[in-house]
C-alpha cells in the first residue's frame, strides 16, 4: 500500500481525489467573492465568515490536488526516458 501511495500513480490518484473534494466544497460554499456590494438576506451574513473559509480550502484542495498530478505526470515523463 505504501509503495502504491509514493509511486506516480498514487500520487495521480490522491490528487484527483483531493480535485473532486474541492468542487464539492465549491459547489456547497462558492467562489470566495472580494466586494460585492447586493443585498443579501441576515442569516447569509451571519454565515459569511463560515462559507468564505470553505470556499478557500475547497480551492487549496484543487490547487493541491493539480500540483500533485503534475508532479504525477513528470515523474511518469522522467522514468519512461
Amino acid at each position: 500500500m505504501r509503495d502504491f501511495i509514493c509511486s506516480y500513480q498514487g500520487l495521480s490518484v490522491i490528487g484527483l481525489s483531493l480535485d473532486i473534494i474541492g468542487v464539492v466544497f465549491l459547489f456547497f460554499y462558492g467562489l470566495p467573492l472580494r466586494g460585492a456590494s447586493y443585498a443579501v438576506s441576515e442569516e447569509y451574513q451571519r454565515k459569511k465568515p463560515f462559507r468564505k473559509v470553505m470556499s478557500y480550502i475547497g480551492l487549496s484542495l484543487l490547487v493541491i490536488g493539480f500540483i500533485l498530478q503534475l508532479i504525477s505526470s513528470i515523474i511518469s515523463y522522467c522514468q519512461a526516458i
